[in-house]
């Protein structure tokens, strides 16, 4: 339970820690700019109905157990996956639209043609600084929280003699 417990905040999309909520507040809170970025948060209505399960339902013996832990371990790695590393990926490698700006002394705006840049630069000026302290706070305290889940699943592999996969993708800076 202190997994599920860490793990809420993480796919809770109104949390100001989600992933989804850095990054739908840092596009404005445009829902479809933010979805070119980050996946529709499906985690927000799934997390919920498992943690309520076994609190309702705690496992009973090393069967159930093991079984429960594969289970959050599965959807630890879906968030992982589905919004953590791919969201990073479309942030870091696509090519995102950079908005014109405007000169403060001539008061004159970039050409109408603009460049392409990474996810951050195509955000205006103001939100850029703020959106990139949030996406790396979030990253290191997902990287934190992953380094712990997979020091935990290797101390259950050697007490229960199991092979639980401990693998899961590492966030990349921006």
């Amino acid at each position: 339970m202190t997994f599920v417990r860490r793990f809420a905040p993480f796919t809770n999309s109104d949390h100001p820690n989600n992933i989804w909520h850095i990054i739908h507040s840092s596009s404005s809170n445009d829902f479809e700019k933010a979805e070119r970025v980050c996946s529709t948060d499906y985690m927000k209505d799934l997390f919920p109905l498992f943690a309520r399960q076994l609190e309702t339902h705690p496992p009973e013996n090393e069967e159930q157990f093991l079984r429960a832990t594969e289970d959050l371990s599965l959807l630890i790695a879906s968030y992982n996956l589905n919004y953590v590393s791919q969201s990073f990926r479309r942030m870091r490698e696509k090519k995102w639209a950079i908005p014109p700006t405007v000169d403060r002394l001539t008061g004159h705006s970039t050409p109408s043609n603009p460049s392409l840049g990474p996810w951050l630069a195509s955000l205006p000026t103001h939100y850029q600084e703020p959106a990139g302290r949030q996406i790396e706070e979030f990253r290191e305290r997902w990287a934190g929280f992953l380094d712990d889940m997979t020091k935990w699943l290797e101390r259950i592999n050697d007490t229960f003699g199991t092979s639980l996969s401990t693998y899961f993708e590492r966030p990349q800076k921006l």
